[in-house]
């Protein structure tokens, strides 16, 4: 082992922190909600963004929607819950660009079931989906960050990992999962420059929760915001954490809540 200290990387000037030009990012599930809103962002910001979806015919959509903004994406399609596809997926980004920059792994499923209608297959695969596909993605993505000795990996988990509610079992243990997956990729990560963060959004008006987010706006009136959180609101961290301007943070869970995490 190398008794050499670690310097600190080079920063560019202060207006170009947030720069992300020549970078290659993935975004998981980003046919919609904060996933597309994420990777939209990324690419605006200069990456080319390879946007993932379960499907051709998602990603194709999705890609065009992008393309159509004059922003650098891509599509790629395979099945997280497919192993053997999912390497397939990262093969091709090695062949495609030989490196791979940033990963968002943002795809995940819920259950909103009560507790006494959670089977056990259904609790498993639910960990499955939200903690199983993320610790193989994470590893196959550090693999390709690692011989550039630099990459960030972020995590798109949920408020439902620190504090939990009725129906949220399984996907609350997912989450907690996930927070704890990432504490430890950012700890055996570290030294070959790949920073791990988890991104844990509160409550978001996206397509999937629109009709919720109109029918319960009265349970938010503890939080500090006392609203529900526009898809673009989430764009502002994960920027930050794919970019230089996060350069010395690791390992952290930010929650992006409207402040509901800060109160009782």
């Amino acid at each position: 082992m190398s008794d050499t200290v670690p310097t600190a990387p080079e920063l560019p000037a202060y207006g170009q922190l947030f720069a992300l030009q020549g970078q290659v990012a993935l975004v998981t599930g980003a046919y919609q909600g904060l996933g597309l809103e994420i990777a939209r962002g990324l690419a605006s910001f200069g990456a080319h963004v390879l946007l993932h979806c379960r499907t051709e015919q998602q990603a194709t959509q999705a890609a065009a929607k992008l393309a159509s903004e004059g922003l650098s994406v891509e599509p790629i399609a395979f099945d997280l819950a497919d192993r053997a596809a999912t390497q397939e997926g990262f093969r091709k980004i090695r062949e495609r660009h030989g490196r791979l920059d940033v990963y968002v792994a943002n795809a995940g499923t819920r259950n909103r079931s009560p507790l006494d209608e959670i089977d056990d297959d259904e609790f498993m695969r639910v960990q499955e989906v939200n903690v199983g596909a993320v610790f193989r993605t994470a590893k196959l993505a550090a693999d390709l960050m690692a011989p550039t000795g630099k990459g960030r990996i972020i995590i798109i988990s949920s408020l439902a990992g620190t504090l939990s509610g009725f129906r949220t079992a399984a996907y609350a243990a997912s989450k907690g999962g996930v927070n704890a997956l990432a504490r430890s990729l950012a700890v055996e990560l570290g030294g070959l420059g790949v920073r791990t963060n988890v991104v844990a959004p509160g409550p978001f008006a996206t397509e999937i929760n629109q009709s919720i987010a109109q029918s319960t706006h009265h349970e938010l009136a503890r939080a500090p915001l006392k609203r529900w959180g526009s898809p673009r609101e989430i764009v502002g961290v994960c920027v930050f954490l794919a970019s230089d301007a996060s350069s010395f943070v690791t390992g952290q869970v930010i929650n992006v809540d409207g402040g509901i995490s800060a109160t009782f």
